[in-house]
């Protein structure tokens, strides 16, 4: 959670962080973007889709 906090705080933009359950008694956190945000996260050489 460290290094996404960290890389979160390096870009521009608002982001807000959702807590939710893994199903499995865990807890897992989403962030949400706002538009300069996620223009930045788009262009970062770290950003990569899964298919």
């Amino acid at each position: 959670m460290a290094r996404a906090r960290a890389l979160v705080a390096s870009l521009p933009g608002q982001v807000k962080e959702v807590s939710c359950d893994t199903g499995g008694g865990g807890r897992w956190m989403r962030h949400v973007g706002d538009t300069e945000f996620l223009a930045a996260w788009l262009r970062h050489p770290d950003f990569h889709m899964i298919k």
